[in-house]
């Protein structure tokens, strides 16, 4: 997973990565690196206007 993470990023791609177990998202992206946690609020960005999600929700569609 982590290859084809690093193939999207290098193409332009942003990548979430859903932690359920430390409560966070990590976004890997073209303005950097950033992590999460449920206090904070996930936004698509320009891939996806308007999408919004808490990170506690999406916390809770992980797939492990």
């Amino acid at each position: 997973m982590q290859q084809k993470a690093l193939f999207m990023i290098a193409h332009g791609a942003a990548v979430w990565v859903v932690d359920s177990g430390a409560r966070t998202v990590t976004v890997y992206g073209e303005v950097g690196n950033r992590m999460l946690t449920d206090a904070d609020s996930l936004a698509g960005g320009s891939p996806l206007p308007g999408f919004e999600v808490e990170v506690a929700v999406a916390e809770s569609l992980a797939v492990e």
